[in-house]
């Protein structure tokens, strides 16, 4: 986060974060004037900028492609429970 002037920047990871903020706008306006004495207009700029690194697997194959990424040995357990996927 970055305080130039009157106006906040700061980035988030998804739109949903973004759209929180918006929504709670006036109340942290409000809440940033009573704390700093800050007079005036205050600007959110708000970027998002979505950290693919961070997504988590949905399907039930993603998961496993990713699990096997991190322990190679899951195959062999699931062959041994005669584990299937669904």
């Amino acid at each position: 986060m970055e305080v130039t002037g009157n106006t906040i920047r700061a980035t988030v990871s998804t739109d949903l974060l973004r759209d929180d903020i918006i929504q709670h706008q006036k109340e942290l306006i409000s809440l940033l004037r009573d704390i700093s004495g800050l007079d005036g207009t205050v600007v959110f700029d708000i970027e998002v900028k979505e950290d693919r690194s961070a997504v988590r697997p949905v399907k039930p194959e993603d998961k496993l492609a990713h699990l096997r990424s991190k322990n190679a040995a899951l195959d062999e357990l699931r062959r041994e429970l005669e584990l299937e996927l669904e």
